[in-house]
């Protein structure tokens, strides 16, 4: 079909395109055509006899871009590929190298590929720390920070290939369009704070944001992430672009301050670089990042850079010496709170700064909306809620030594016009000094320029010290209106609670069951989801536990595997059936054919057994754990038929529900508040309270023969309960009567679990799939098909992972409420039969049938 067109060519390699032959040849080795196209081809007439006119017909049908066609015209067509990927176009150019518009060449993925100058990585050293970082930066999931996915090397240099995002970085906006409304400089520095805070939690400092840096996507941002309105006006995406790259160019270019020369070659651009990261590279954490925020901030809100400059030493020297000019004098109507923080964020001292960048988008929240920019209540941040005590976050690979724990200091709040000249008088001229100097330095080394700034430092520490000593008090405004009566209380107990979290007191081992009780009582109030979003942050007692090495894992494990709990290679057979971790994240229960439930410390190093419950005289099938962690609930099948629940603290046994022939129980839950249980079985459906033993309720009889499942909704008024005729059936708990019933599956349903809102309930089956219900009318909304009988099904507290496992070792993960598909997991010849999620969602526990209980810790 092409014959005529690959007429003529000769030689086994196309150096150059010189003829229509040499053309057709390199646009099949590039396979750049679809078959459709090549049909078309076929087909044209007259034929192109110049490869000149064929691109052009390529570039007219748009199946090959104006970038390729310039590329292989010029007999540079090999540059087109890198790696697994083919270039479509280019985005842009910096001093590391090109980023490029491409496409994975087997998977048809688009991304976009920075293509990185081998000069920038010139020795094996260098090498390793790009690949750590990528490791790094490859495991961030968060809206606001582009995904990294893949990197590698090439014959010329290395690559990255990251998230393609159609959008516009913020410095280009500004050039546009000038200045910007005030909610949406404070949503965008917010959403850019988001995004820090998960790379800080995991060791990553940025070390480069700039406007430049923060890309603003055509996509609007979404709930979780934006505070404004579901109208036109909601705030686009923030992602943060190049997170770990600062870190890998500075190490091709040396410390910055050796690149302080006339040609203006500073890793960490000097228009928002934080004073200490000129002067110690080595020694930046994350709140060099909030400086470079703050003075991106400042940009946004004044229109103009904090400290405008002719030469890169002035720029530093004035980071380190100089205050900016007050954002009122250009703008008075930026809230003063607003004002209050740019102010602190760019403090000279890394100490005097907000702690983190999740206390930055806290204080920001209620500024991020149109009519927060207008008259607003004035609120300024105390120094107790912007200054906790900061555990500083490293990654262990990092070279980076660990920040010190900073005790909290007197913000650094704006001093009035007149005080701040007078106290930096003998400031400025010893700057003007050593500006001089660094006038004349285009010629100086590095190693100079550091000494001078680090003389200039040390004559600035009188002046820093006389700045701090009068510094006036800036006293709250009082806000206008005052919260509605029915929200004060929740207010006022989330007010303390904050306080408690911007602490960050690893001693305070109770703030995780606090803030988990204050979602319980205060669900659906306006500050639950920030109340969730603290507790994600809390340490995690399972992040303690270090992956297992390749030799103490059993064949077929997953590479997430953190702990094996059983007797391992034992020849005797007790599977375990059923798995919980308690609400604190600091124990894990199982129970199986042992009869016995074993409870481990998982602080114990190993964890050992803490407490073994016995009592039950068949297998354990369902444990769980009571909201405040005292208390473990259990059901037993087989001969005894009975649902316990147990005192952890005295390990002992509190209430024993059914038996054999007394309302045989096999399944049970705790209510929301922990008071009661609902236990399930033969045709019995019934309420026990805990504390005097009684049964509060006998359900209307059941109509669905064996119960094998029972589920609270989170308000404690319905329930759920799965049985033998492969139904869902909602109860008033209540009334104890039947409200909806919820067919679909075609075998016995084994696992329930509700979302945090009450409004869907998601159901796993024998028959391989996982259903998901509106509560409220009963309607099957979606489906998955498994292809395996599941036997064990969870949900993250803040019900936005669903996981399930199956008899055959498979362990699934979707998103919710979109069911994409997260991750799948397989461990083979291992039969599972329980799953259960710890509180901080990125472990999860799985019981196998081969006398152990596995723990898995999720990507980030």
């Amino acid at each position: 079909m092409l014959r005529d067109f690959r007429a003529g060519r000769g030689g086994s390699a196309v150096m150059s395109v010189a003829t229509v032959a040499n053309l057709v040849e390199t646009l099949e080795r590039l396979e750049l055509l679809e078959p459709a196209h090549w049909q078309a081809l076929g087909a044209l007439r007259p034929r192109p006899s110049d490869p000149r006119d064929l691109a052009k017909f390529l570039l007219r049908k748009g199946w090959m871009t104006r970038f390729q066609a310039t590329k292989i015209l010029r007999g540079e067509s090999d540059q087109l590929v890198q790696g697994p990927y083919l270039l479509v176009d280019q985005l842009g150019e910096g001093g590391m190298g090109q980023v490029y518009k491409a496409r994975h060449q087997k998977l048809g993925r688009i991304v976009a590929l920075k293509v990185i100058h081998q000069s920038r990585l010139t020795d094996a050293k260098a090498v390793s720390r790009f690949q750590r970082e990528m490791q790094a930066v490859a495991q961030l999931q968060h809206p606001n920070i582009i995904q990294a996915f893949d990197a590698g090397e090439t014959r010329t240099g290395y690559y990255l290939a990251m998230e393609y995002v159609d959008g516009v970085d913020l410095g280009r906006i500004l050039k546009e369009k000038g200045r910007l409304p005030i909610h949406l400089c404070c949503e965008y520095v917010r959403q850019t704070a988001l995004g820090l805070q998960h790379a800080h939690e995991r060791g990553l400092v940025h070390r480069d944001i700039k406007p430049s840096n923060l890309l603003i996507t055509a996509e609007p941002a979404s709930a979780a992430a934006s505070t404004g309105s579901a109208s036109s006006d909601k705030p686009a995406l923030v992602k943060i672009l190049d997170l770990g790259l600062a870190r890998v160019e500075r190490s091709a270019a040396g410390d910055v301050l050796s690149q302080v020369t006339c040609e203006n070659l500073v890793i960490g651009t000097p228009d928002y670089i934080a004073p200490e990261q000129a002067m110690r590279p080595h020694e930046v954490d994350p709140r060099a990042d909030i400086y470079s925020l703050g003075c991106t901030f400042y940009h946004l809100l004044a229109c103009r850079i904090p400290f405008p400059a002719q030469t890169v030493m002035e720029k530093l020297l004035k980071h380190k010496f100089e205050q900016p000019e007050p954002i009122e004098s250009n703008r008075p109507e930026v809230p003063a709170a607003v004002r209050a923080l740019v102010g602190q964020m760019m403090s000279k001292k890394p100490g005097d700064r907000p702690a983190s960048a999740a206390i930055v988008a806290e204080v920001l929240q209620p500024f991020c909306c149109p009519s927060a920019s207008d008259p607003a209540p004035e609120v300024i941040p105390t120094p107790e809620e912007l200054q906790p005590t900061l555990q500083v976050a490293t990654a262990p690979n990092h070279e980076v030594e660990p920040g010190p724990t900073l005790i909290a200091p007197t913000p650094a709040f704006e001093t009035p016009r007149a005080f701040r000249w007078t106290a930096e008088t003998t400031g400025r001229r010893g700057m003007k000094f050593w500006l001089l100097i660094g006038l004349m330095s285009c010629g100086l080394t590095g190693t100079l320029i550091t000494l001078l700034l680090i003389i200039a430092n040390s004559r600035s520490n009188m002046v820093m010290d006389q700045r701090a000593e009068a510094r006036p008090t800036v006293p709250a405004a009082t806000p206008r209106q005052s919260p509605p009566p029915q929200s004060s209380a929740a207010e006022r107990e989330w007010l303390a609670l904050l306080a408690r979290v911007t602490r960050n007191d690893e001693q305070d081992a109770s703030l995780r069951k606090d803030l988990q009780g204050y979602l319980i009582k205060y669900q659906g109030a306006p500050h639950a989801e920030r109340a969730y979003q603290a507790m994600l942050r809390l340490p995690s007692p399972l992040d303690r536990l270090e992956p297992m090495a390749a030799g103490q894992r059993i064949e077929g494990d997953p590479v997430d595997v953190v702990l094996i709990l059983g007797e391992q290679g034992s020849s005797v057979r007790k599977p375990r059936q059923s798995v919980a971790i308690s609400p604190d994240g600091r124990s894990l229960a199982a129970g199986g054919e042992g009869f016995a439930i074993k409870v481990w410390n998982l602080l114990d190093h190993p964890p050992g057994h803490e407490i073994i419950l016995k009592g039950h005289s068949d297998a354990v099938r369902m444990l769980s754990f009571s909201p405040d962690g005292r208390r473990l609930l259990s059901a037993a099948f087989g001969l005894d038929r009975t649902a316990r629940v147990w005192d952890l603290d005295e390990s002992s046994e509190l209430l024993k529900i059914g038996g054999l022939r007394n309302t045989p129980s096999i399944t049970a839950a705790f209510s929301p508040d922990g008071q009661f249980v609902l236990a399930g079985g033969e045709r019995n459906l019934s309420l026990w309270k805990v504390a005097d033993r009684s049964m509060q309720r006998q359900f209307e009889e059941p109509s669905m023969g064996m119960i094998f499942a029972v589920c609270f909704c989170p308000d404690g008024k319905r329930a759920l309960a799965a049985g033998e005729d492969r139904k869902l059936h909602l109860w008033d708990v209540e009334q104890g009567k039947e409200l909806l019933v919820f067919g679909g599956h075609d075998k016995v349903i084994t696992g329930v679990s509700v979302s945090p809102d009450g409004r869907t309930a998601f159901s796993g089956s024998e028959d391989g799939t996982i259903r998901a219900w509106d509560l409220a009318t009963g309607e099957e909304t979606r489906s998955i098909e498994l292809e395996q009988s599941v036997v064990g099904l969870g949900l993250t507290l803040d019900g936005r992972l669903l996981a399930a496992c199956t008899a055959e070792g498979t362990i699934a993960f979707w998103e919710v409420p979109s069911f994409n598909p997260v991750r799948k997991l397989h461990l083979p010849g291992i039969a599972l039969s329980g799953l259960a999620f710890a509180p901080d969602g990125r472990h999860v526990a799985v019981a196998t049938r081969h006398n152990r209980t596995v723990v898995l810790r999720l990507p980030r």
